[in-house]
């Protein structure tokens, strides 16, 4: 059908169906003419002969003009005009000869008027209406018949996505109506669309209408209604997309490609956590302070949150120069008022260290650098060791050495009852510093535990996000693994609230909500596609890995909670541990990371010596380094 419609000589069947249409005009007006009087004052002959004459010079001026290869669904009003000068000009020459007529062939000026705008009108409405036949083919021609779309907001944004996609026939969407929340608006119509209600009846409306994308257009609609609304529709496997505001749309040149694709953190958002006290960016506000591990996940929104609260000075560590270069570029674009210094610095290198907090003299230090990937550091132990625990423990003295205010460290829920060694090193950095918040006179020691951050470095959800769009399979380790999630801004908005109200010694616990499934965030990740699960993309299960476990807890049996002020945090009550036993812990995992080779088991042993509740599946032997009665276990 499509080499049909190009093959046709297109220019030609529009100049003949332009002359026609003056011949058109032309006996329209003589009509009109003699149903006003009543009589046929003309002869047929005569009035042959002037039609003919005005076929003559419409043909040939038309044929001058070339205004029928003008390309008919592009025409403009620049277009019209010219339409509109040529047609005068044919009318002027019709006109003009039959003056030289005898007057028995002279047709009266009023007949010539009525025929120039019937003939104009026809001709602006035979392109507006071959125009806009020639779009809605060429739509159905290319449309991929599965894009029909639901746009979510009937309002000013909404109604801009609707024309754009209107006026874009490559778009491939076939939009069938809108839906909001705005009672006032629902079973109405807007442009010619429905609008139907996104709460009551949207099952009804997607299963009936074939529904297969959505975009939301609503500027408006809350974080929580907008995990409300994906929850309901996850089932039905939607491509989703979002715009933001209309000033976004705008900028970007209402390009539909730019529509931002619905995050998994969009269905699991919970009600936005806030900082509740009113002093927190009081406190923050002046102070030089030192974020390790800059460069990560977590450093790096702290860093942003930070600036945002007007902190004086922020000085930025981390070992990977081209993470820190792109947090540098970040900062200075974006807070460029914001006194941010970078240094590129190994948390293990105590020298180093010392050397910063020498030249910054920082009031407070957000301890973010840690080694956290499960598996790799269950082959690498000494490395978690180091990191981990040691050069926790380090940066911890040197904060009391220089008068450091406030000290807190980054943990995370795999401490607790930990089965790894990420979990076990993590935990031990806990005790460490929270024995030395109990016994430092200046400085305020306190440790801040939470979950899995959504979108974090090394975590499942982009993990998840490649291996969809290669096509999968997505690789689940187990069908009942569980875990807690938390956004990368709410976990750094706790930290810093509970580094501000924590006075030292305290364990921060945050509540995280309820914990999710990974084999359902799998799941519905592949369905913000579009795509089915198990159809489309396949779900593979590859066993828990070394270090893993299904469940991770916030707290363990043995932990009681205290509530603050605050209802998304609280304190931990754990094992107190004595000054002297952890300064025997850091003593004897110094001289362990000293020794060129390491027997794992032996190693697994002697942390679980120094934190029982350590779960580890290697037990019974005897490490050469507890056969010292120096390096036992104090206590």
């Amino acid at each position: 059908m499509k080499r049909l419609l190009y093959n046709l000589p297109v220019a030609a069947i529009i100049y003949i169906a332009d002359i026609l249409t003056f011949e058109f005009g032309f006996l329209c007006a003589l009509f009109v003419y003699m149903r006003l009087l009543h009589i046929n004052p003309f002869p047929v002959l005569v009035i042959l002969f002037i039609s003919g004459i005005h076929i003559l010079v419409s043909a040939i001026i038309w044929r001058l003009s070339s205004l029928s290869k003008r390309i008919i669904r592009y025409s403009a009003f620049e277009d019209f005009g010219r339409l509109l000068l040529y047609m005068f000009v044919v009318y002027a020459v019709t006109i003009g000869i039959g003056l030289l007529l005898p007057k028995a062939l002279q047709f009266p000026l009023e007949i010539w008027f009525i025929s120039l705008l019937v003939t104009f009108f026809s001709l602006i409405s035979s392109r507006l209406v071959v125009g806009f036949i020639i779009k809605r083919l060429k739509r159905v021609l290319v449309q991929n018949k599965y894009r029909r779309l639901l746009i979510y907001g009937a309002g000013e944004l909404g109604m801009s996505v609707y024309k754009t996609i209107q006026e874009t026939p490559q778009s491939q969407y076939s939009v069938i109506a809108f839906i909001d929340d705005d009672r006032r608006k629902i079973k109405r119509f807007v442009l010619g669309l429905p609008v139907y209600s996104a709460e009551g009846d949207i099952h009804k409306t997607i299963i009936t209408n074939g529904i297969t994308h959505i975009i939301i257009a609503d500027p408006e609609i809350t974080n929580e209604r907008k995990a409300k609304f994906l929850e309901s529709i996850i089932m039905y496997n939607l491509k989703i997309r979002q715009l933001p505001s209309l000033n976004f749309w705008l900028e970007n040149q209402q390009n539909l490609l730019k529509l931002q694709e619905i995050d998994i953190a969009d269905l699991l958002v919970r009600k936005p956590i806030e900082l509740k006290n009113e002093k927190t960016a009081e406190y923050i506000s002046g102070k030089t302070i030192l974020v390790t591990g800059a460069a990560g996940s977590i450093g790096s929104e702290l860093v942003r949150k930070l600036a945002e609260n007007n902190a004086s000075e922020i000085i930025c560590t981390d070992f990977s120069e081209s993470a820190l270069y792109d947090l540098e570029f970040e900062i200075k674009d974006k807070a460029p008022e914001t006194n941010c210094y970078f240094e590129l610095a190994n948390v293990r290198d105590k020298m180093r260290m010392t050397e910063i907090l020498i030249k910054y003299r920082p009031e407070i230090i957000f301890h973010a650098a840690a080694y956290k990937h499960v598996p790799i550091l269950e082959a690498y132990p000494l490395e978690a060791i180091r990191t981990n625990v040691l050069a926790t423990w380090n940066i911890a003295e040197l904060a009391e050495k220089y008068g450091v205010q406030k000290f807190i460290l980054v943990s995370t829920d795999k401490a607790v009852n930990p089965t790894s060694i990420m979990g076990v090193t993590k935990r031990i950095a806990e005790i460490a510093i929270q024995t030395k918040g109990k016994e430092s006179g200046g400085t305020a020691y306190i440790t801040t535990r939470f979950g899995n951050v959504l979108g974090s470095n090394g975590s499942v959800v982009p993990l998840f996000k490649k291996q969809i769009a290669a096509g999968g399979p997505v690789t689940v380790t187990h069908p009942n693994m569980i875990r807690y999630f938390m956004t990368i801004p709410e976990a750094c908005q706790l930290v810093i609230e509970a580094g501000v109200m924590g006075n030292g010694g305290e364990i921060f616990v945050f509540d995280m909500g309820s914990p999710v499934n990974i084999y359902d965030l799998a799941k519905n990740m592949i369905r913000l596609s579009g795509l089915i699960p198990e159809r489309d993309i396949k779900i593979k299960f590859t066993g828990l890995r070394p270090g893993e476990k299904l469940f991770e807890d916030l707290f363990s049996d043995q932990e009681k909670l205290d509530r603050t002020h605050h209802e998304k945090i609280m304190i931990g009550k754990v094992r107190q541990y004595q000054p002297s036993e952890v300064k025997h812990m850091i003593h004897t995992l110094e001289l362990l990371v000293q020794e060129q080779q390491i027997d794992i088991t032996h190693l697994k042993d002697l942390l679980k010596i120094f934190v029982p509740e350590y779960e580890t599946s290697h037990t019974g032997f005897t490490s050469t380094l507890l056969k010292d009665k120096t390096l036992a276990p104090a206590g």
